[in-house]
Formats: structure tokens, sequence, C-alpha cells
């Protein structure tokens, strides 16, 4: 199948990365077609609207959108760039997120000496302390060549200075006062942080948001579509409901994937945007050994959200250009998710996400609390659209308290509020498919890195994986993992120089 060097490839799943390998390998020349089993492309980049409101599924603040940062180098690759940047819309720069910590308030403005400058002015006393720990943080960046795009040496795909500490052991090795602890883990919920994850993932996420958050005016379909757009316009196709439900292979390569509608979609080579385990269940019983099918089936899961979503009255509350992190009462930053039935929810992230048009005041509000999987066990089984009456007093008394925080941090949310509505994680499994409803993928481990950093490539020589619960979940992750799983197949060097090209191409 294979044509003057440029292969076909079957990817399943059309999320951010699915989109983005596909774009980028058919910005190569490869014939590509994406199998998506819902109405949309998109996966979490999806909106949908309530009461003629767009709402964001999934991405509502996107860090590293900066000038020249490595995402916009990937658009402007696969022609997409253009098509988004009316859209964005960067958040204040002095303060792109307020935290509300123990009764405190602090803003966290943009880029790296003023960051460190606003920290330093809270805690004078560890001044030296904080810019240490801010190199340190660019430095871990630095570690990860794919992360800005550079070639990894081969000979050393892991720095040894990225394996050795959490979060929590990181910032605790350099500053002293515990509040300090707490602020600078403020957006651990960013990247389903625990007191066991990894520190340069807090790393990589506190850099890209530093250096320029931004937001989406009317959300993030617009890069869905721009990806899809550039699929097509380099001669690729995305199929929509079209549902994998069997990937024919042996254990020396893939055959064909089959849809539910009885289909056979066949090519060179297969990527796999799916969560591992559910790529394991589309695969016969014996195409992975054993011990691989079961590391794969055995990765442990981020927890879950549970969302209110607000529809507001015209001119009735100011927009606000920032994210607002509320912990309540004496919670810790460490603990949101340690909550029970009589004190949810443990924080809050606030935001109001833009339209096009007016931006003064605010149209609508996205509330995220952190929720575990098993707050919501007991209706696993339920039918959407027909749960029991329980369920729904659940999501009421749910709703109920997050209005409660809400009136502490804006005394007028009740005159302001036109209508709502809340989802849970059941909610977010039933429209997004996400396995567990794992907001952020597989989590991480610095016990145990080896385990839940996957490679790209699996057992089987022409199926490879991508998407957020391979190595790093969101904007942060899933980009460097499609690069490099592109880069399989063309060659990581080749990709990266065209990349780099088309960059200088653009600028000249």
């Amino acid at each position: 199948m294979e044509t003057a060097n440029h292969p076909s490839v079957v990817i399943i799943g059309s999320g951010l990365g699915g989109l983005l390998c596909g774009a980028l390998l058919a910005r190569e020349g490869c014939r590509v077609t994406i199998l998506e089993k819902a109405p949309e492309a998109g996966g979490c980049l999806q909106t949908f609207r309530r009461y003629g409101i767009p709402f964001e599924t999934g991405f509502h603040t996107l860090g590293g959108f900066y000038p020249g940062s490595p995402m916009q180098r990937l658009l402007r690759s696969v022609g997409a760039w253009d098509a988004v940047a009316p859209h964005i819309m960067p958040l204040d720069a002095d303060g792109f997120d307020e935290v509300h910590l123990h009764g405190r308030c602090y803003r966290l403005p943009t880029g790296k000496d003023r960051f460190t400058a606003a920290l330093a002015g809270y805690f004078p006393e560890e001044k030296a302390q904080i810019e240490a720990y801010m190199d340190e943080v660019y430095r871990l960046c630095d570690l990860i060549p794919l992360f800005d795009l550079r070639m990894p040496d081969p000979n050393r795909p892991v720095h040894p200075d990225l394996s050795g500490r959490s979060v929590k052991q990181f910032i605790e090795s350099y500053v002293h006062n515990p509040e300090l602890r707490e602020l600078l883990a403020w957006n651990n919920t960013l990247y389903g942080g625990d007191l066991f994850t990894p520190d340069f993932v807090a790393a990589l996420v506190t850099k890209m948001y530093v250096e320029g958050t931004v937001r989406l005016r009317d959300g993030s379909r617009c890069l869905a579509d721009a990806l899809q757009q550039a699929v097509v316009s380099h001669g690729g196709q995305v199929l929509t409901q079209r549902e994998a439900v069997r990937i024919e292979a042996d254990r020396q390569a893939v055959s064909a994937v089959r849809t539910q509608d009885g289909k056979c979609f066949q090519a060179d080579w297969y990527i796999s945007a799916l969560h591992p385990a559910d790529t394991v269940r589309l695969l016969p019983e014996g195409a992975f050994p054993a011990a691989y099918r079961n590391r794969l089936t055995g990765l442990r899961n981020s927890y879950s959200l549970f969302t209110l979503f607000l529809v507001l009255k015209p001119d009735t509350m100011p927009y606000f250009n920032r994210n607002i992190y509320h912990y309540t009462g004496d919670s810790s930053v460490w603990e949101a998710g340690d909550y029970t039935p009589d004190d949810f929810p443990r924080g809050l992230m606030v935001m109001t996400p833009p339209m096009a048009g007016d931006n003064r005041f605010a149209r609508k509000m996205i509330v995220h609390c952190i929720m575990r999987q098993d707050s919501v066990k007991a209706w696993q089984d339920s039918v959407h659209g027909a749960r029991p009456e329980a369920y729904e007093r659940f999501k009421a008394d749910c709703t109920a308290r997050i209005f409660a925080t809400l009136r502490s941090i804006f005394p007028e949310i009740d005159a302001a509020v036109m209508h709502h509505f809340a989802a849970t994680p059941l909610t977010l499994q039933h429209y997004l498919s996400l396995a567990d409803a794992a907001v952020y993928g597989t989590v991480h481990d610095y016990r145990q890195l080896y385990a839940s950093f996957l490679s790209v490539r699996t057992k089987i020589s022409n199926l490879l994986l991508t998407g957020q619960s391979v190595k790093l979940h969101g904007i942060c992750g899933v980009p460097a993992t499609a690069v490099e799983t592109c880069g399989a197949i063309t060659g990581l060097d080749v990709l990266l120089r065209h990349i780099a090209n088309d960059s200088i191409n653009h600028t000249a």
C-alpha cells in the first residue's frame, strides 16, 4: 500500500492527539484516514450549546500559546494557525490566575520574571528560594527536548534528573513557608496532581501557563475545526460516526480496522489515540504478550470532575479575564479530592469563557470541582437520560453546595444566573467516551516512572499509540506525544526539521 514513500495511515480517535497526528502526517504526504465514533470530531475540543450559549467540554484555558511557542509552530506547520489566531484571547497579564488559599488572595502575573517577583512580594523572606525554584522549573523543561520541538538524544530518552522526586518534594526542597508551598502547587488540578506526581509534570504545566495563557472565543471548537480542515486540505479524510470495533492483528502486524457499520480500513500504519486499555480491548486476545497487555490495562486513571455550567443574565456580571482557584476553609491544594459527602467541594476552579464580540460582561461561567469516580459508582450501570431519582438528588445536592461556595466569592451570583446545569463523571463518560471518566488520562508516579510513561511504539510493529494517556495529557503533553508518534513513521529528525522550516518560512 505504501506509495512513493508516502504510507497510508489509519488513526482511531479524533481528539487533539488524533487530529494533530493526522494533520502532521497528511502534511508529510501520508494518506490519512481518521475514524471517529462521535457525530463530530474533536474529542475534548468539542463544544455544545445550551440556551444558545456555546460551552466547552474540556479545553477551557490553554497554556503555551505565546509567540514562537511550540504549539504555535505546530499549528503553523500544518496550516491551522491562521484559523485559530482570531479566536485567541490572552488572559490578564497582571494576573492570569487568582488563588484563594486559607482566606488570602494571590494574583499570579504572566512571564517568569514578573511571576517570580509577585511571589517574592507575597513572601519576601523566601525571595532567593523562589528565584531558585523557578530557575529549576525552567531547567527541568529544557531536559525534555520534545516539549520545545527539539530532537531528543536517542541514547538518553529520559534524563536522570527527571525521575527522582514528586512535585511536593520538589517544592518543599526549595521553599519553607507552608502557605507558599501550597501556592506553588495551585494549578495541580490542571495535571491531575497528587502526592506522587513527578516534578517535571508540574514544571512543564507551570512554564506553559506562566509564559502565556489564553482562552478561545466561543470555545475550543475552532481548534478542532482548524485541525480537521488541515487534514482534509492535505489530502486526508476524517470520518465521523465510524466507531472502531475491532483491530485485526497478530503479534507481527495489524492488517485492518473494522468499524461498527461493517467497513474495513487497511493501511501501512495504524495509530490508536484511545486510552491504552481501550486499544487492548479492540485487539485479539493474543496480539500482545500477556505482560505488556497487563501493563496497558493496569494503568491507574486520574480523577474526574463535577462541572457546573451557568448561563448569566446580560449585563449583570463583569467579565473577569483570569481563572480563579478557590480552596475552601483550611483545605489544602493536595486535599481537594479527599472530600466527604459533607464537605464537598474542597476546591473550585472558576472561569468566565469569552464569546465573540463585546466581553465587558460575562455571559457564562464554568465551575470545575474534582470528583472521584467512586462518588457516582452506585449509578455506573444506569442509562444516560433515564438515571434514577437518587442520582438526580445527588447532582442537585452537589450543585447547591457549589452555589454556597460561589456566594462567598460572588455575593451577586444568584441574581446573575439565568440558567444552570451540571455534569458528573458519568456525563463525561457518556459524551466524551473518557475511559473511567478520567479527565487527565492516566496518572504518573515518580516511584514507578517507566511503568506509567509508555512508548508510542507497541509490541506490534505497525501499531502506534498517541493521546493523553501515553505520556502527558492536555495542551502540554498531547502535542509532544503526537510529534513523537508521527516521527515513528516519518523519522523524527525529518519531521522536526520540516516543522522548523515551516516556522522560518512563515516569519521570513
